[in-house]
């Protein structure tokens, strides 16, 4: 009999050891999983915040794109008025030197009609 108790003792002994053995499995499984989701949960975050970095990059890129064609825009702007307001006072100087000499001629003939230049009369 006692052999048996021995035999029953082990089997009891089995018994537990099996049963911890499986929870033991269940709490290392359940470990794993909750490892793999804390580090799936953390990689999606990470990829939301580079897409969000990513996103601000490509905000900042095209703002200053914009910012420099309305600076290119407003340069090209002041030359085509710059080279206007230049035009437009060659032309006066060229017409206020014709009408200048115009005058000069004008003066020249006048003093020789005055003076009675024989070769005019």
């Amino acid at each position: 009999m006692a052999g048996f108790l021995t035999a029953k003792n082990n089997a009891r002994v089995g018994i537990v050891a099996g049963t911890a053995a499986l929870l033991f499995s269940f709490v290392a499984n359940a470990d794993v999983q909750s490892r793999q989701q804390f580090l799936d949960q953390a990689a999606e975050k990470n990829r939301q915040q580079y897409e969000q970095v990513l996103q601000q990059q490509r905000k900042q890129q095209e703002e200053f794109e914009k910012s420099s064609r309305d600076y290119a825009r407003q340069v090209e702007e002041r030359v085509k008025q710059q080279n206007a307001e230049t035009d437009r006072i060659h032309k006066e100087a060229v017409e206020r030197n014709k009408q200048d000499e115009m005058d000069r001629l004008a003066r020249a003939q006048k003093m020789r009609d005055e003076a009675g230049d024989p070769e005019r009369n």
